[in-house]
């Protein structure tokens, strides 16, 4: 029978897993993930993180293909502010049960979502006054709309094939018709369909669903933008010095996770939880666009 440790690595393994494959704007690389060194960190600290310098701005009138930079990195100081952690009540007699698998998969799926919620949000808020805005929340998503995405981020000479438009599953994006119930992009001139294509093919973006954003200032927003234009960082966090906690700290494609198992005496009960320490900045706000659509 397995230990308690080795189950504990399990779940973390699960929460990890979950969270890489889940549709979100963390692991569509529209952010440029921290891998290098990663150490043990507590909330509030202040660490010193590798980015790209300022790609150049300049006039660009759509008619020529962008010309791709490649800007030397940089070192930018970041102050790990945000700590989520997603726990669960468990009875003890849970880690002798023949079907844990099952619910440690379901308990890591809920804690993937609550976590990747937390951070999306976080996102969502920062950016909804930061670079360049288009529309007005009245009229939902356009094919103007991302034309006129595609325009700002040409203007800001922004790498073509890391372009990305995040949007909610209830945006209006997919309701007016733009995109199809398929995952088809149904391209638009003077309001007649004129191609069908492939998501990532339409207007140079990738475009990624995440039901994980929330509504900002009432308005139900989306974001164009550009992988350098936003930072995501991410460190393990310090192992509790105690025999009376089971801790398991992994990391999987720069992200790292920590989860622990304890014993509550004022719940009397179990716990399992799961946390991440993070912060998310703007590096570039020319290539972070926000599109209001509708209420």
């Amino acid at each position: 029978m397995a230990t308690i440790g080795e189950l504990v690595n399990v779940y973390n393994a699960l929460v990890l897993d979950a969270f890489a494959e889940a549709p979100s704007v963390v692991n569509s690389g529209a952010i440029t993930k921290d891998t290098n060194d990663l150490d043990l960190r507590n909330l509030g600290e202040t660490v010193n993180v590798l980015t790209p310098s300022p790609l150049q701005v300049y006039d660009f009138d759509g008619s020529s293909p962008v010309v791709r930079q490649d800007p030397q990195f940089t070192t930018k100081s970041v102050t790990l502010d945000k700590l989520k952690d997603s726990t669960f009540k468990v009875d003890s007699k849970f880690f002798d049960a023949a079907n844990r698998y099952q619910t440690f998969e379901k308990f890591a799926k809920e804690a993937a979502k609550a976590i990747l919620a937390d951070i999306e949000s976080n996102i969502a808020l920062q950016y909804a006054s930061a670079g360049s805005s288009i529309g007005d929340g009245s009229t939902g998503w356009t094919a103007d709309l991302v034309l006129q995405a595609r325009k700002a981020l040409n203007d800001a000479r922004a790498h073509e094939e890391d372009r990305y438009i995040i949007c909610k599953d209830d945006t209006s994006f997919y309701q007016n018709g733009l995109i199809s119930a398929k995952d088809k992009v149904i391209i638009l001139e003077n309001g007649t369909a004129k191609a069908v294509q492939d998501i990532p093919a339409y207007a140079g973006f990738n475009i990624i669903r995440s039901p994980y954003i929330k509504e900002v200032d009432s308005k139900n927003r989306d974001l164009a933008l550009q992988k350098n234009g936003i930072l995501f960082v991410n460190r393990p966090l310090e192992e509790p010095k105690t025999n009376a906690v089971t801790v398991s700290i992994l990391q999987k494609n720069g992200v790292s996770m920590r989860t622990t198992y304890w014993y509550d005496p004022n719940l009397k009960q179990h716990l399992l939880s799961t946390d991440l320490l993070y912060t998310v900045e703007t590096i570039e706000p020319s290539l972070v666009i926000e599109v209001q659509t509708k209420p």
